[in-house]
């Protein structure tokens, strides 16, 4: 299995043709930058999956996002997963 860990920065600059899976460590503040990151995947018919680590800290601001987008995501809470 092959792992790229980028910044923000290089991903604006990289086109990955099958990139499976985006996971996201924090919250970009910009809801520009959001789905910049997660139109990573699933590009050129490809199937992809995108997963956000979203602090109780950042839950509003994640809801902004989402408004913004207009459309909702479905969100797991990690406690109920240990």
């Amino acid at each position: 299995m092959n792992v790229l860990v980028s910044t923000d920065l290089l991903s604006r600059g990289i086109d990955i043709n099958f990139l499976p899976h985006v996971i996201n460590s924090e919250l970009p503040r910009s809801p520009k930058d959001f789905i910049h990151r997660i139109g990573r995947t699933g590009r050129a018919a490809n199937s992809g999956e995108a997963i956000t680590f979203v602090t109780e800290e950042d839950k509003h601001h994640f809801k902004v996002i989402q408004k913004k987008m207009k459309c909702w995501i479905t969100m797991i809470d990690a406690e109920r997963l240990l």
